[in-house]
């Protein structure tokens, strides 16, 4: 297989990215009765294609298709996705390390975390199921989710 043909398939996988996130919503769905049979059907079918493209492009290649970890959120300061961590603002600024949540709370005028901790600054958390990025070779992306099913022909 020619090295053009190989990246026209990695393409076509990073293309679908969302869709198998949106698959994978509808499967949890179809797993609680919400999702028509139909539906199922022709995500099932969806789902076999992309697996498809995946062995064929790993198979090509001689190695498994590569493993991802999907994380809630990704840290301001690293770049690294977190589970767990400090949520300034509504959402404005993520950090998993509390030195890194210190010197941001320093940044914005607080003497300590304490201090900001009082002013409603902050606050720590831990996401449990809410995953918003994806992990793939050390590189964290976000995945915007799909809130419309696509038709495909």
């Amino acid at each position: 297989m020619t090295e053009g043909l190989k990246q026209g398939l990695r393409g076509r996988l990073r293309e679908h990215i969302d869709d198998v996130f949106y698959i994978a919503q509808c499967l949890e769905d179809s797993e609680s009765g919400d999702i028509d049979p139909e539906r199922h059907q022709l995500i099932s079918t969806y789902i076999n294609a992309i697996v498809d493209i995946a062995c064929n492009v790993a198979e090509e290649n001689k190695r498994p298709p590569k493993p991802y970890t999907m994380w809630a959120r990704k840290c301001d300061a690293t770049g690294k996705g977190m589970n767990e961590g400090y949520v300034f603002g509504d959402g404005e600024k993520y950090f998993a390390l509390e030195m890194h949540a210190l010197e941001y709370a320093q940044s914005i005028g607080y003497k300590s975390l304490d201090d900001a901790y009082d002013y409603r600054a902050f606050y720590w958390t831990e996401w449990e199921e809410d995953r918003q990025y994806i992990e793939i070779d050390g590189k964290v992306m976000e995945f915007r989710e799909v809130k419309y099913p696509r038709r495909y022909s």
